[in-house]
């Protein structure tokens, strides 16, 4: 499970894919990846898609497009969000499963526990706004590269 926020829409879209590479091969995309948002799903529709079994591949790729649970937005009326479903599935998530909550904020909201609990699990993820004029990718650049080679050993093994 990954937390990914910042406002460098292309690197965090990069990572997706790159993950989404090490998740399933080309030909098995469509059964391997599910996308969602928060503005129009329910935490418990994402969760229950994240515990069901992957069908006809051997792992899938949960996307959650996220301005709720991880960032400051406001709940709308039609969505509920049980964040208490969350935080237990943080603590055992399914190993099938790689859940990402791509929020596209310049910060997470501190006051969550959502956003606690993530951060003290160590599964956030930042994407800087980077300068163009600067040769460096960002400050943790690394640290996606490491997530998508240890998701694609998990998906060989």
């Amino acid at each position: 499970m990954y937390i990914c926020f910042g406002t460098e829409s292309y690197r965090m879209n990069e990572f997706a894919e790159r993950l989404a590479a090490a998740v399933a091969e080309p030909e098995h995309r469509d059964m391997a990846i599910v996308r969602f948002d928060t503005a129009e799903h329910s935490l418990d529709v994402i969760l229950e898609e994240a515990e069901t079994m992957p069908f006809l591949v051997p792992s899938k790729l949960v996307l959650v497009r996220d301005s709720v649970v991880f960032g400051s937005a406001k709940e709308s009326a039609k969505t509920e969000h049980r964040a208490e479903r969350l935080l237990e599935y943080m603590r055992r998530p399914f190993e099938t499963t790689v859940l990402v909550f791509m929020v596209p904020h310049d910060k997470l909201d501190e006051r969550k526990k959502t956003s606690k609990a993530a951060k003290q699990d160590g599964i956030v993820v930042h994407f800087p706004h980077s300068d163009p004029t600067s040769c460096s990718s960002g400050s943790r650049a690394a640290r996606p590269s490491r997530a998508v080679r240890w998701t694609g050993r998990r998906r060989k093994n």
